[in-house]
């Protein structure tokens, strides 16, 4: 290798910014709520739970992504506010959160992953905080602002979940063979709270 690819390679490593690798702050273990649910193609599922929370199993708009994402609202049902979002990580790219056909999974890729963990805020008044916070780790400016953010990242209380999927069952539409799709998921939700 020449000395100059050798110098960008270098270059290149010492501008990499490291991603959160876990929630500083563990979820905390408080009373347990569980239950069991189903939904077909499509369709939403919500269940409300603790003071004032909301778990959401939201169906994919998009056909060719089809499936579901796993929230944690409020019980207001506001959409701009998905307490899981702000500290489930990682932040780019596919997460636990998602059982859907998004970044080129197939529906048996999906369903072969039985059990989600997930993190969520356990205060909805801790979301703005912690919703700039994951804003600023996806978009800074500069490296000060990045590690700043990093370090404050995750210190609200938080709870843990988790999603197994119990059964399913898969769909090849008319047409569109091979592209499958998940038709039907029974599944079984643990959450703090």
């Amino acid at each position: 290798m020449n000395r100059l690819a050798v110098a960008l390679l270098l270059i290149l490593a010492s501008c990499s910014t490291p991603e959160p690798k876990q929630t500083p702050n563990p979820p905390v273990a408080t009373q347990g709520f569980r239950f069991t649910g189903e939904v077909r193609h499509g369709e939403d599922f919500e269940r409300e739970f603790g003071e004032g929370l909301l778990f959401r199993l939201r169906a994919e708009k998009d056909p060719r992504m089809a499936g579901w994402f796993i929230e944690i609202g409020t019980a207001d049902r506001k959409p701009e506010v998905d307490l899981s979002e702000v500290v489930t990580i990682p932040l780019r790219g596919f997460n636990p959160k998602y059982l859907s056909l998004a970044y080129g999974n197939s529906a048996s890729e999906v369903v072969a992953l039985k059990e989600r963990e997930f993190v969520f805020l356990k205060n909805p008044a801790d979301f703005p905080v912690e919703s700039a916070l994951r804003k600023t780790l996806l978009w800074s400016l500069s490296k000060e602002e990045y590690q700043k953010a990093l370090d404050a990242f995750g210190r609200s209380p938080q709870c843990q979940g988790t999603l197994r999927i119990v059964d399913y069952r898969l769909l090849t539409p008319q047409g569109q063979a091979p592209k499958q799709r998940i038709e039907w998921l029974k599944f079984e939700v643990e959450l703090c709270g």
